[in-house]
């Protein structure tokens, strides 16, 4: 527990926090960020892009611990101006700390947007809908969105509220994932109460449900 709070302690009012991916999901990098695969790569091109004085400190993921080859790390320690954070502190205690977040297509970035903080992202996520997110298509872009995202960022909580309900009105609560990974019985799936209510949604969408009246 000492050695997570020094690490935490040891960041500075100038930060930028990247949270690395799991390996286990690069299949979704191929869908939403294909051309963002080298995360040490990302890495040395943030913190080229960092202004003078500020450091980009990045965390894996906790479950990656022991995946990694050693490789891996050595890449990220010899850029200047980055520093690895211990994988068990945890991620919201680092958004909390950071002066930006930057994420190919994770979750950390919408947890900072909600938490206030400006984003850039390198990938396409449902949250690149809002004005406040900065998305990041070429790296000759990427010192220009940090210095605006650093000097003009101005939370919208109203365009967030409104950006959550509208998800909301629009959405059903079903554990896809759970059956994507796991259910190998067609039947199971396609009586699942959430596969169903699923179902209903896109059949309302298209009009299904309207010609069958």
């Amino acid at each position: 527990m000492t050695e997570l709070r020094e690490n935490l302690e040891a960041l500075s009012a100038i930060t930028i926090f990247l949270k690395t991916r799991k390996i286990m999901r690069t299949f979704v990098s191929f869908l939403y960020a294909p051309f963002h695969l080298n995360q040490p790569e990302i890495a040395r091109q943030i913190a080229r892009s960092l202004p003078v004085g500020f450091k980009l400190y990045v965390k894996d993921h906790p479950i990656m611990y022991g995946y990694r080859t050693r490789r891996f790390y050595k890449e990220l320690k010899k850029i200047p101006n980055v520093k690895i954070i211990n994988s068990q502190i945890s991620g919201y205690d680092l958004i909390k700390k950071a002066k930006i977040v930057t994420t190919i297509s994770g979750t950390a970035g919408w947890e900072a947007t909600v938490l206030k903080k400006p984003v850039i992202t390198f990938g396409d996520v449902f949250y690149n809908k809002l004005s406040i997110i900065k998305n990041c298509k070429t790296p000759e872009r990427l010192p220009y969105l940090i210095k605006e995202q650093l000097e003009t960022f101005k939370h919208n909580e109203e365009e967030l509220v409104n950006f959550l309900s509208a998800i909301l009105e629009e959405s059903v609560n079903v554990d896809f994932l759970d059956l994507w990974l796991t259910e190998r019985n067609f039947e199971k799936i396609k009586n699942d109460t959430g596969t169903k209510k699923l179902a209903s949604l896109i059949a309302n969408k298209i009009g299904l449900n309207k010609q069958t009246l």
